[in-house]
């Protein structure tokens, strides 16, 4: 698992993702207090999910999350 946060206008975002059954990686996001969004992304046949998750994260970093 992955976990991000980054504090936008007072409040305090968060952006997770994990793996789940081998093929399957779970994006969460929203605001620290609250449940947030879920969801959900197959991993195609040749592809790491954590190269997935990796990437992702990436992203998210590039965005201002730490």
């Amino acid at each position: 698992m992955i976990r991000m946060t980054k504090a936008v206008n007072g409040q305090l975002l968060f952006w997770e993702v994990c793996q789940e059954f081998n093929k399957q990686v779970f994006v969460q996001k929203g605001t620290v207090g609250s449940t947030g969004e879920k969801e959900e992304m197959r991993v195609k046949l040749f592809q790491s999910a954590e190269k997935v998750m990796k990437d992702l994260a990436d992203e998210k970093a590039r965005q201002g999350y730490e």
